[in-house]
């Protein structure tokens, strides 16, 4: 008996005359060599046997299989299909097979740790996993759909640089692969009848670069009636999520579930900036790789994805052969007789193995080409935030580094004026005894001008990355924020950042701002906000009806929250008025109405002109938008028996007010700094050699 495997409390085997016979069967062990998929090891296998209980199988039951007493893997049952009488074909897959059959809903990231994250995915699964410690801590930016448990556990190792193995007991282990051989073999273990394949050649390698910005604009993302615990998925990820009629339990930026109700959900969606990195592979000659749903491919780390795949596709020989299997996995580097003479090291992508007498395993490998190690990966690991200007030294054992250079904001475009007052006409009526009563009417006030639209874009927004030389010297100066525009009139751009021959002249304003990765700040935004209006200035409702009733301005509220109010009534004398009081503005209330002069009825009172906004202080955010003038007051009134009382002037509305200063300009660094590896032997607690103690596998 070479081949066991135990299911159930039941024994399958190649033995004569067992009562659970394996016929044959095939064994897949494969590996994507690029991390850009999760594979699952396949085992398949025919029985013959009188035990009509095995087509009830239960699926995900586990079963092991071993080879000449050795665990080959732990599997997971698929299917059970009985083929004859007595006959049955069995599937079942690796621990990764446990993962597609369980949804994962994802999620936006912001530095939460890798560790953390493959824990969630893989929570509920049934699947036991463990990282390698030098993984654990790596941080996770961007966005993962909602997707089964395998492909977002892919797009995190995907991300991270990391490989995943399934140990002989089914437990995963999200680790690096060993660079050097862990196995050798020689001809007389070689099959005849190997070949060797040349795959097209690659020319370049395009890895796109995500980055997700919180948006400004709210949308339905459903209505309608919904069941006590329906999940209503989004199909872009969305935040700031508000519910009409309904009650959300849970959610995250691609769902919500719900209790039983009616009504609808908004929310705002993220807005997707792209940037592709690109890799030149064998100068220019062939077919382009593209990876370009990779969603947690972010600033971070896009340049080590981008150099770990022209690495693996510069490597386009392989070999394909059948030899007998000693026990190697896919991932494992073979040392083995090549097709064509002399040998070579190959990186194992798959064997599939005979479950026969002798394990026959057809073999395909990578030529040459060795897993890059976690430490040699660029990771931008590191941040700093430059303003003002001055030079910046690269640290000791910095390499590479991106940088992002952000102008200064634009200025925010000045409010409208108020608008001026209206002046009260004038009418007689006939006296009782026989006189004639003159009236001049009271003036209207006038409206209030409009705050601007909106506030000033963003800054220009330009990435780039260069290499560091250690120690160098890098001479910047950030750009100055634009002034705010006057009254009726838009602000100025701000002045471009530059570090070293760079400039953010070679960028452009980003309609979401630019997200700084690791804290989560938005810099560059453009303000969207409009400024506030003016308040109409006091007066009647109908200035050529002297009956008409009187309106009083209305209070302006600034965005503080502060109330301004218009201004009072003048001082009357005789049979002449005051004017009314012109129209409020944030910060200042309107102006009081005029004294009647005597013979006159008084003029309108001044709208007033409004404070200007305070300066952006954010890095590249536009200038607040100026808010409106007041508008003017109405003119006195007066009815008198003489003409000779003259009518007062409207009030003048306010000026519109000055926009507030775009943000001052800055520099975001993210650098990477290689590490350091320690040559020495393991030591066990108390300093002692760990091997010596006859341990025989140390994890890390």
């Amino acid at each position: 008996m070479r081949n066991l495997i135990q299911y159930a409390g039941r024994v399958i085997s190649d033995a004569p005359g067992a009562a659970h016979r394996l016929l044959d069967g095939d064994c897949l062990l494969e590996m994507a060599l690029a991390s850009d998929s999760l594979a699952a090891d396949t085992l398949e296998f025919d029985v013959r046997s009188t035990d009509l209980s095995l087509s009830g199988y239960t699926a995900g039951q586990p079963l092991t299989y071993a080879y000449k007493g050795e665990l080959v893997g732990t599997y997971y049952i698929q299917s059970v299909e009985r083929t004859g009488i007595d006959t049955y074909h069995f599937t079942a897959l690796s621990a990764v097979g446990l993962l597609m059959s369980k949804t994962h809903y994802g999620g936006m990231y912001a530095g939460q740790t890798a560790e953390r994250v493959i824990k969630d995915i893989c929570a509920g699964t049934g699947v036991s996993v463990e990282i390698k410690t030098i993984f654990r801590p790596y941080k996770i930016y961007g966005w993962l759909p909602v997707a089964t448990a395998r492909d977002n556990l892919s797009q995190v190792l995907f991300a991270i640089g990391a490989s995943l193995k399934t140990d002989a007991n089914g437990v995963l282990r999200v680790t690096s692969l060993y660079t050097g051989p862990s196995w050798v073999r020689g001809p007389e273990q070689c099959f005849v009848g190997g070949s060797v394949e040349y795959g097209t050649p690659v020319a370049r390698v395009i890895v796109t670069e995500h980055r997700w910005e919180p948006g400004s604009e709210r949308t339905v993302l459903f209505e309608g009636a919904a069941a006590a615990g329906d999940i209503i998925r989004f199909g872009d990820p969305c935040h700031a999520l508000q519910a009409t009629g309904l009650t959300i339990l849970e959610s995250n930026c691609n769902y919500a579930k719900v209790a039983q109700g009616t009504g609808s959900i908004a929310g705002i969606k993220y807005v997707h900036n792209m940037r592709d990195i690109v890799r030149s592979v064998s100068g220019g000659e062939g077919r382009d790789i593209t990876a370009k749903d990779a969603y947690l491919v972010s600033a971070m780390n896009s340049i080590g994805v981008a150099e770990r795949l022209a690495e693996y596709y510069a490597h386009t020989e392989r070999v394909v052969q059948d030899v007998v299997w000693a026990g190697e996995h896919a991932g494992d580097i073979v040392r083995t007789a090549h097709p064509y003479g002399g040998e070579t090291d190959i990186l194992l992508s798959s064997a599939d193995l005979a479950l026969s007498g002798v394990l026959r395993a057809k073999e395909d490998g990578a030529v040459g080409y060795t897993p890059p190690t976690p430490e040699s990966q660029v990771y931008y690991d590191h941040a700093v935030v430059l303003t003002g200007s001055g030079t910046w030294t690269a640290p000791e054992e910095a390499e590479l580094a991106r940088i992002v250079l952000i102008g200064g904001g634009q200025g925010g475009p000045g409010g409208y004026p108020g608008g001026q007052g209206r002046q009260g006409g004038s009418s007689t009526k006939p006296e009782g005894s026989g006189g004639t009563i003159y009236r001049k009417h009271y003036g209207s006030g006038g409206e209030g001008g409009k705050g601007a639209d909106r506030g000033g874009e963003g800054g220009n927004v330009y990435e780039t990355d260069l290499d560091l030389v250690p120690g160098q010297t890098y001479t910047y100066k950030c750009g100055v924020g634009g002034t705010g525009g006057g009254s009726n009139s838009q602000g100025s751009r701000g002045t471009h950042t530059t570090f070293g021959p760079y400039s953010s002249a070679s960028g452009a304003p980003r309609a979401g701002g630019y997200t700084e990765v690791v804290s989560g700040k938005i810099y560059a935004r453009p303000n969207t906000v409009p400024g506030v209006a003016g308040g109409k200035g006091t007066g009647s409702v109908d200035p050529s009806n002297w009956d008409a009733s009187i309106e009083t301005g209305n209070a302006v509220y600034g965005p503080d929250g502060n109330r301004w109010t218009p201004g009072r009534e003048g001082e009357g004398q005789g049979y002449a008025s005051g004017g009314f009081g012109g129209g409020a503005a944030v910060g200042r209330n309107g102006g009081t109405g005029g004294k009647a002069p005597g013979p006159s009825t008084g003029d309108g009172g001044t709208g007033a002109t409004p404070v200007a906004p305070e300066d952006a202080a954010v890095i590249g955010e536009g200038g607040s938008a100026g808010h409106g003038g007041g508008g003017g007051g109405g003119n006195g009134g007066s009815a008198a028996p003489i003409s000779t009382i003259k009518q007062g002037a409207p009030g003048a509305g306010g000026s519109g007010g000055r926009g507030g200063r775009g943000g001052p300009g800055g520099i975001i660094i993210y650098y990477s700094v290689r590490q350091k590896l320690k040559s020495g032997r393991f030591l066990a607690r108390g300093s002692t050699p760990f091997f010596s103690r006859k341990r025989r596998i140390f994890a890390v």
